[in-house]
């Protein structure tokens, strides 16, 4: 059996891993929670998670069109602005996620 050679080369960079680790918000995620309790975790999140996912419509913050189509001045847009608010704060670089097709964006390709 011949031996085996064994090569390093000094002169490249050791391999870099490219991972974020991320969280992703629910509408149960700080719902309940004392002011205690939402720094703790924000704090906790700051520090341990480079992304944030955010669900819209579905099981995320609270749908900013909930049944009809509104105008955009009825919209409901105050507990996605408050998440992304948190996420900003915490450093985390933000994904949205569109969990159902909203009416508003789609309407044109829905038949008359």
């Amino acid at each position: 059996m011949p031996d085996a050679q064994l090569i390093v080369n000094r002169n490249r960079p050791p391999l870099v891993s490219a991972l974020l680790p991320g969280v992703t918000f629910t509408q149960h995620t700080f719902g309940n929670a004392t002011a205690l309790a939402a720094a703790s975790a924000h704090d906790v999140l700051a520090h341990t998670s480079q992304v944030a996912n955010q669900h819209v419509m579905g099981w995320g913050t609270q749908n900013p069109w909930p049944t009809q189509p509104l105008t955009a001045s009825e919209m409901l847009w105050a507990s996605l602005d408050a998440r992304v608010e948190h996420m900003r704060a915490a450093g985390q670089q933000i994904i949205l996620t569109l969990c159902f097709r909203p009416l508003q964006l789609f309407a044109r390709l829905l038949p008359n």
